[in-house]
């Protein structure tokens, strides 16, 4: 009994009523209820069982429940568990499992159960050749072009057990690979109303696993990120970029949890996809901090010729990508699109506020210096005020993005935060191309303050325009050699 189903079901209790009625068809004399004294309302459970059939047996993995069949020990190997039980000589019995889920443990002591109430024979041997369904936490070890690796595939279907299940069978592993030790999942589908509250049950879980990095996706899971303390954690708005990531964390000997429900998200398609990505993949993980490296890879330019609007040269737009967002040029477009009014209007109270650096409430600034200081890496105070100016709230804001998204066939991962500043826990980034598109609509309306517009702090994107050509680019440090490249 767990967590799942709540669109359908109001609480556990009521799963539990439901699934009682498998009693229902047992014969009062000779049947037999096998139960799991380790799940939720165990008791209310066996005392449904009673109702029905005198022969209720249980099984714990609990070694110390007062229970018909318990574990003695349980052994995680790599790629298998060994669990010890003693038999009725009271002699140690070993089995062992191709399987590194706890929950397998439970099935076999139930299958073990069933086995004796059968008076049939309880043949060890014939676990050797078990498998579980594919996708039920199935280890795959994936031959990359300069290293191996290993996924963890368990995205066959989620609730909260099985999630937190696939979690701990993760940890149970990762003292046997010396690569990086990655948990990436998606949702729990079809909890209704307590979908918030289950997924927050997670907490704990990855804060307390042995991953050195957490990719999330799924709007449900935002939340679980922001609340997670001290671990590596990142939330993903597509599973284009998750993927991208991924590339570069799955390093040599390396685990990767994959984990979701089957339905209503499309994480499934990560791990589907994801083996063969991997196999063609030639990156080695030879740096320090992933941010860092996604940045040094993301430079890139092209040229733009303009009197025809051609691309004249290009580099690196393949692997053009960022670390930050394009808030402040979002909002820049939205106040030229409705020619937004110049006033005088005061700072409101602002996380960022900052009196030494001359951010504080109440300063008295003009709409149109806001929007001039979005083309120059503007403080993110000048962002929320600007941002407040334009929408009426959160969803306002949102509903635009995604709009412009759509018009202008930009990258769904443009504006994960609101100021577009970079954040390790919000994955967002743009490309050269998504740069270049928004020029072809924009071209004139970009350089209405000076002949540059640029995103970004340490590592700058954006548009330059010289005499004869505008150079749009990505995730450069070093801006005076872009201007060196072209005449002004």
């Amino acid at each position: 009994m767990g967590e799942a189903h709540f669109s359908t079901f109001k609480s556990v209790k009521d799963i539990a009523k439901i699934k009682t009625r498998i009693f229902d068809g047992l014969s009062s004399t000779t049947g037999v209820a096998i139960i799991n004294k380790d799940t939720l309302y165990a008791d209310y459970l066996i005392d449904k069982a009673h109702e029905n059939a005198s022969n209720v047996l249980t099984y714990s993995i609990n070694k110390d429940a007062k229970a018909d069949l318990t574990v003695d020990n349980i052994k995680y190997n790599k790629e298998s568990i060994e669990l010890s039980i003693t038999n009725q000589d009271n002699k140690s019995e070993i089995y062992r499992l191709n399987t590194i889920s706890e929950g397998m443990v439970s099935n076999t002591l139930a299958s073990i159960l069933t086995l004796k109430s059968l008076h049939l024979p309880i043949k060890q041997e014939l676990l050797n050749d078990f498998k579980p369904f594919s996708k039920i936490l199935a280890l795959k070890e994936i031959h990359a072009k300069t290293h191996k690796l290993t996924l963890l595939d368990d995205t066959h279907n989620a609730s909260l057990p099985a999630m937190i299940n696939a979690i701990r069978a993760f940890n149970s592993q990762t003292k046997f690979y010396s690569g990086h030790k990655i948990i990436a999942i998606g949702k729990i589908s079809d909890l209704g109303r307590k979908s918030n509250e289950t997924h927050l049950r997670l907490v704990e879980e990855l804060e307390n696993s042995n991953a050195d990095y957490i990719l999330c996706k799924d709007n449900e899971l935002r939340q679980v990120v922001n609340k997670v303390r001290n671990k590596n954690i990142t939330w993903y708005p597509n599973k284009e970029l998750l993927i991208n990531d991924l590339k570069y964390l799955c390093n040599e000997d390396s685990l990767t949890l994959l984990k979701s429900s089957v339905t209503g998200t499309d994480f499934p398609e990560i791990a589907k996809n994801l083996p063969n990505i991997l196999r063609d993949n030639n990156i080695e993980f030879d740096f320090d901090d992933l941010f860092e490296k996604l940045s040094e890879v993301g430079k890139s330019y092209i040229k733009i010729n303009n009197k025809t609007g051609e691309i004249v040269e290009e580099y690196n737009s393949g692997l053009s990508q960022t670390i930050e967002g394009m808030g402040p040029l979002i909002y820049y477009l939205k106040s030229i699109d409705e020619k937004l009014e110049n006033r005088i209007i005061n700072l409101k109270s602002w996380p960022t506020n900052n009196a030494k650096k001359g951010y504080f409430e109440g300063l008295e600034i003009r709409t149109y210096t806001l929007l001039e200081n979005m083309t120059e890496s503007p403080y993110p105070s000048q962002i929320y005020e600007l941002a407040n100016e334009l929408f009426k709230n959160h969803v306002d804001r949102k509903q635009y993005i995604n709009n412009l998204i759509k018009e202008l066939k930009l990258s769904t991962s443009i504006a994960t935060n609101l100021t577009g500043r970079f954040r390790s826990k919000d994955r967002q980034s743009y490309t050269v191309k998504d740069l270049f598109e928004i020029y072809k609509h924009y071209k004139y309306d970009l350089f209405k303050f000076s002949n540059s517009f640029v995103l970004g702090l340490k590592y700058k994107s954006g548009f330059i325009r010289g005499k004869e050509e505008t150079i749009i680019f990505t995730s450069y440090n070093d801006l005076e050699y872009l201007k060196s490249t072209i005449d002004f």
